[in-house]
């Protein structure tokens, strides 16, 4: 049986495992992209778990999480502008096919 303290820990890591098989296994570029969001729900949640048991200052917390949060959310923005540009050139989803973008 899992002590109640380390479901946060399993959850986190489980997550983690889930993300980088999908990474490992899709061809397609919005699985990629999901597997990697959730990567960075993993850190987050590994952080937070991190942060609580450490009794770090609540200062020190926020400032990291604030981090990790931005650094999603330009990730987000790159992949919006990414699917615009692939939607309006007409070109498919598939990892395989994006050599043709370069030139």
């Amino acid at each position: 049986m899992i002590a109640s303290f380390a479901y946060p820990l399993v959850a986190g890591f489980a997550i983690l495992a889930i993300a980088l098989a999908a990474v490992a296994a899709e061809r397609h570029l919005v699985l990629i992209i999901l597997a990697i969001e959730l990567i960075f729900l993993s850190s987050t949640v590994l952080l937070v778990y991190f942060f609580a048991e450490r009794g770090a200052e609540s200062a020190e917390a926020l400032l990291l999480l604030t981090a990790i949060w931005a650094v999603a959310a330009v990730e987000a923005m790159a992949l919006i502008t990414f699917y615009a540009y692939m939607k309006t050139s007409g070109q498919r989803f598939d990892v395989s096919l994006l050599s043709r973008i370069k030139g």
